[in-house]
């Protein structure tokens, strides 16, 4: 069976508004089905850590750490099975072109994150007063600090939230490449 494994490391960054972001070392395991010389099937499972900030050293003391996990199933075409390269020079150069496209699925989760204060509530904000406290100096006071550059979204209707700390996202995957 024509089938192939293969493997690697590569050094990853995160690209966020922190100032600091760290290198790391991420890992990738793939199992490849050649259907033809020319169009391998693939799925790739890739994991690891996207981090940066720093509670010391960044302004906002803003920190995190994404561990991540990916699952990806890609296929490619090259044109190598669908044109002639024999006797001519310009398709025996074309035939090393891929055209990809793919899915997958990234598990996020995010251990640790620092960043400016994001307030929720049950309560609309013009009743945020009322549930701050008996001294309303006090809550205008607190009301003024969260509200003053804060950029408010109301929101209504039921709580899409759930329990617990990750996120997953479905991509689809469009590429092409020459070999």
């Amino acid at each position: 069976m024509p089938m192939g494994i293969g493997g690697g490391a590569g050094i990853i960054r995160g690209y966020t508004n922190v100032a600091k972001q760290n290198n790391t070392i991420a890992a990738n395991i793939n199992f490849t089905y050649y259907v033809s010389p020319y169009l391998p099937i693939t799925l790739e499972v890739q994991k690891g850590t996207l981090s940066g900030g720093s509670t010391e050293t960044d302004q906002y003391k803003r920190q995190y750490s994404n561990s991540y996990l990916g699952l990806y199933l890609h296929g490619d075409l090259q044109l190598g099975q669908v044109i002639d390269y024999y006797y001519s020079g310009i398709n025996e150069i074309l035939k090393n072109v891929y055209f990809g496209s793919g899915v997958g699925f990234v598990n996020d989760n995010v251990n640790n994150q620092r960043t400016n204060l994001v307030a929720t509530s049950q309560y609309p904000v013009g009743k945020w007063n009322e549930a701050i406290g008996e001294n309303p100096m006090a809550a205008d006071g607190i009301m003024d600090r969260l509200t003053a550059v804060a950029h408010r979204i109301e929101l209504k209707g039921e709580s899409l939230r759930k329990k617990g700390d990750t996120v997953s996202a479905c991509f689809l995957l469009l590429y092409t490449k020459y070999h």
